[in-house]
């Protein structure tokens, strides 16, 4: 398709003049004009005499000596144009030279813009006056990105004798351009929570893919709003917490696609419980605390408030369990506090274990008590 055209009539096309010492002697004209005498010059007016009509193009000449250059030239013509959905484009014109000189003497030079430099493509050398010829030059490997393309015709000459310029005309852009957005995705593994309530209770692992009409060709990421990273590999998150992952995808041209966004929430941390009481080796009468028992052991007379201490820093804590010889009795807020009486007429060994689980489902438990009851 083409994606640039300028028959070099109009004058418009946004062309930029440079020029180096010499003046600006590129011009644009309405005809080019062949004398019966095989004299080649090129006018604003229109001649007396024999003439042929040719395409307007552009081209370098002399005011004060006309259809000449001029020795020690460097002049330019530039041209900016949008290729940045293009990922394929080729340069074509159709030009005729009359250059007195070889390169590098006296030469003309198609250059574009790449990298904070002018690149040459394309070296023009020679007469063919009389002669138009159609150039092509592939600039696919300097399109795409975010800025315009930018190329310039340069007629460079030294200090001998001059000849008669160089004509452009029929200047064109043909290429494949590409103007639709890719699309991101987001999974997690595991693809759904693990744990209760929603929470992941280990690690998550993170895998950001694109889809495109061509080519993905970056993908970037972000945790919980912070540097945008490039991605490479899945990635795992293994702190505690809610997270947000964002990501977005570029194509080959530079089209970007929207943002697409995954929450999670992850409590791999299980939860802190300790036995208040009863302690250890020690002997309770009717729930009270007497004395440690100079014999070793915990011994228990009458009833009992079996008190534990319990928190969970993520989720938050679900319950608090007692269990004494299979029988267990939760507590799902604080305080964490059991009355167990069991009427014992000679004493009787029990073993009293307290766990907690929090809100994701992990659980911890304080450890064991086996004491002695009776009455």
């Amino acid at each position: 398709m083409t994606i640039f055209a300028d028959d070099m009539e109009s004058g418009d096309g946004n062309w930029e003049h440079m020029r180096d010492f010499t003046g600006d002697l590129w011009h644009e004209e309405s005809f080019y004009w062949i004398c019966a005498d095989t004299y080649y010059s090129w006018y604003n007016a229109e001649p007396s005499g024999d003439y042929s009509f040719y395409p307007t193009q552009w081209f370098v000449y002399d005011e004060t000596d006309a259809g000449l250059y001029r020795n020690n030239m460097d002049d330019k013509l530039i041209l900016s144009f949008d290729l940045t959905h293009a990922y394929e484009a080729f340069l074509e014109w159709d030009q005729m030279t009359g250059f007195a000189g070889m390169y590098p003497d006296d030469y003309g030079v198609v250059e574009i813009w790449t990298d904070g430099a002018w690149k040459a493509l394309f070296i023009v050398q020679g007469d063919t006056l009389g002669t138009w010829g159609h150039m092509k030059l592939d600039i696919s490997d300097y399109v795409g990105g975010d800025e315009f393309t930018q190329v310039r015709f340069r007629l460079i000459s030294n200090e001998s004798i001059v000849g008669d310029g160089w004509a452009v005309a029929n200047f064109s852009i043909q290429g494949k351009v590409d103007y639709v957005n890719p699309t991101c995705a987001i999974s997690l593994s595991p693809a759904t929570p693990n744990g209760n309530n929603g929470w992941y209770t280990s690690p998550v692992t993170v895998t950001v893919t694109g889809t495109d009409n061509r080519k993905v060709e970056t993908l970037y990421y972000r945790i919980d709003g912070g540097a945008w990273k490039t991605y490479s590999a899945p990635f795992s998150i293994n702190i505690d917490g809610e997270h947000t992952v964002d990501a977005y995808v570029v194509d080959d041209v530079g089209n970007p696609s929207d943002m697409c966004t995954v929450t999670f929430k992850i409590d791999a941390t299980a939860p802190t419980v300790s036995i208040d009481t009863p302690q250890s080796g020690y002997i309770y009468f009717m729930g009270r605390e007497l004395f440690k028992n100079p014999l070793g052991g915990t011994i228990i007379i009458g009833g009992i408030t079996f008190a534990a201490t319990a928190s969970d820093a993520m989720s938050g804590l679900k319950k608090v369990s007692f269990d004494i010889d299979g029988y267990s009795y939760d507590k799902d807020s604080s305080p964490y506090e059991v009355w167990w009486h069991k009427f014992d007429l000679l004493p009787t060994k029990y073993t009293l274990s307290v766990s907690a689980e929090d809100n994701a489902g992990n659980t911890a438990s304080a450890g064991t008590i086996d004491f002695t009851h009776w009455l």
